[in-house]
Parts: C-alpha cells; structure tokens; sequence
C-alpha cells in the first residue's frame, strides 16, 4: 500500500526503519522501513463519580512516584461545568538533592568554577 493508504476507519500508524548491514558490521546505504496499522475502535464508557475517583487517584499516586522524595501533597477533586467533565489537581513540595559530592585532599580547595548538577525532570 502506499501513501497512507489503510483498509481501516480508525486506526495508527507504526513507522519502523532499520539501517541495513553486511555480516552484521558493514553499514550500507540501504534503510528498511516497514509501516504498520494497528485499528483501534471507539468506545464510549460511563463511569461513576466513584470510579473516577478511582481512576484520578491511581494517577495521582503514579505522579507522585516520579516525582521522588514528596513532602507534601494537595490535590482537589472537582467538576467542572464549562468543560463536563471532572478535574483532579495537584500540587506537591518535593526534596531535590542539590549537592555535589567532591572528593578533596587534606588542605586542597575546590575548583573555583564548580557547576551543580542538572535538575532530573
């Protein structure tokens, strides 16, 4: 098929593109790429104000893992009227480690320009 041709109504694409090697080793001018459709179907759900409760607290503990070492935590649960639907919002303090460790002989300064870490996102 080409272009973006798909025998399906709803669906992705998955694009795939693999350099080609001689022996395992030489690299060639030739790429590979293989494209996929995945169908999908549009279904509509109706849950309750307990399930999505439910639901936004699994998100908000899955957040709140990557965030790291969380000090504190406040979240609100609410519907919102001119969007339909409900909205969780969080906010969260959290302790980021800062410091550099640098080893240093007895007597010995630091380097005078000494740049601190990138934040982890």
């Amino acid at each position: 098929m080409g272009g973006t041709d798909s025998p399906y109504a709803r669906f992705d694409t998955v694009v795939e593109k693999e350099a080609v090697e001689l022996f395992g080793f030489v690299r060639t001018p030739i790429t590979v790429t293989r494209v996929t459709y995945k169908e999908y179907e549009k279904v509509s759900v109706t849950l309750t104000e307990a399930q999505l409760w439910e639901n936004a607290k699994e998100d908000l503990a899955w957040w709140l893992k990557t965030l790291g070492e969380v000090e504190s935590c406040e979240h609100s649960f609410v519907y919102d009227e001119i969007g339909g639907g409900y909205v969780l919002n969080a906010e969260a303090a959290v302790t980021i480690n800062i410091g550099l460790d640098m080893p240093l002989e007895a007597g010995e300064q630091p380097p005078p320009q000494v740049k601190p870490p990138e934040p982890v996102a």
